[in-house]
């Protein structure tokens, strides 16, 4: 039984030290299909990407996202100025990765690959995170 404790602590430590430049080439295509669509302003496209529900902290307080349609009527106070800039300016080498996801910009963005609770119990990439009140600089 001790030994069962011992390789599961160890397989979840292992699981969550992820090295921040372990970015997969999925990783990198995930982020270049959400910078396409934030850049075209595709807001469907994009709301196919997130993962339901999201809550998402804007100006007048928290908004709760239930379904795709929720995110494309918010989408213009949710895909801010700084959010669309903070997109525009990540490269796809120097994404930050940890055991939380990887992160664009300063928090304006978080996705990750989860586990679809649909029938298929397949992995997908989806926006877990959408920070518009994220600082959009470093500060000085």
């Amino acid at each position: 039984m001790k030994l069962i404790k011992y390789i599961l602590v160890l397989l979840m430590t292992i699981t969550c030290l992820r090295a921040e430049n372990d970015l997969t080439a999925a990783d990198k295509l995930f982020f270049k299909d959400i910078q396409k669509a934030v850049a075209g302003d595709q807001a469907e496209r994009l709301a196919t990407m997130v993962l339901y529900p999201l809550t998402v902290k804007i100006d007048t307080g928290n908004v709760v996202l239930k379904a795709p349609r929720d995110f494309v009527d918010m989408y213009k106070r949710i895909i801010t100025a700084k959010v669309k800039q903070a997109v525009n300016d990540q490269q796809s080498d120097t994404l930050f990765k940890s055991w939380r996801g990887l992160m664009i910009g300063r928090g304006q963005i978080w996705f990750d690959l989860v586990k679809l609770e649909d029938e298929s119990k397949d992995f997908a990439y989806k926006i877990i995170a959408i920070n518009p009140l994220a600082p959009s600089q470093s500060p000085q």
